[in-house]
């Protein structure tokens, strides 16, 4: 998969670039994400983190381009459980990092004018996970805020928790004003993340991702 996906990112670049409008975006943001699990599990929620990046405009038109991009992004989620002893109450939160090199590949979709353009942007994205962890918060009335953090390894040995490679679909909006770009997309796994050798498991998970980012783009071909 990876492989494939950078061979699409270099033919698109060399064969647009010679004909077409050229931009270079340079972008950064927050990524609000969670796993969906197939099976319940309790006290799942939100967590927020970063992105950063570069996307590259290779336009066929005044109304379309193609738009493969280059990414930094944090997934994960966010548990946390209470036990309460008498007055006593405890909170335990664990923060689970997948920290992905991400290459999406968009169509995109442009209507507007030279000072406000908006757009619309869907297409595959390949997540390939560097590493991963998880930190564990535990705090309580009668002691100090503790933390621990657990390396989680990635890949398809036993000891594997997830996948290292992750195949999404991406889906956006966005707004160019004057070059600055803000764009709002959602992301969800199209395969399973979990890490299961011998395939006797009925459990998955998938990425799911709200991202919002800012960035600012430079013509580099006309």
């Amino acid at each position: 998969m990876k492989k494939v996906f950078l061979t699409m990112i270099v033919a698109l670049s060399t064969g647009f670039y010679a004909n077409a409008q050229v931009t270079i975006t340079p972008k950064i943001g927050l990524t609000i994400s969670s796993v969906g699990y197939s099976e319940d599990v309790k006290d799942v929620s939100l967590r927020t983190s970063t992105q950063v990046g570069l996307a590259f405009d290779l336009g066929i038109n005044s109304g379309f381009s193609i738009q493969p991009e280059l990414l930094y992004i944090q997934k994960g989620d966010k548990r946390t459980k209470q036990t309460k002893i008498g007055t006593i109450t405890s909170t335990t939160t664990e923060y689970l990092h997948i920290n992905y090199l991400e290459i999406p590949v968009l169509a995109k979709m442009k209507f507007g004018n030279d000072n406000t353009e908006f757009y619309i942007t869907a297409g595959p994205s390949l997540g390939i996970g560097m590493s991963a962890d998880i930190r564990t918060v535990t705090s309580s009335s009668l002691i100090p805020s503790k933390s621990d953090t657990d390396k989680v390894k990635l890949g398809t040995d036993d000891d594997a928790l997830f996948k290292r490679f992750d195949l999404g679909l991406q889906l956006g909006i966005g707004v160019v004003l004057r070059g600055f770009t803000f764009d709002v997309r959602y992301g969800n796994s199209i395969v399973n993340i979990f890490n299961d050798p011998d395939n006797d498991l009925d459990f998955k998970a998938y990425n799911r991702t709200l991202g919002i980012s800012v960035g600012y783009a430079f013509l580099i071909n006309k």
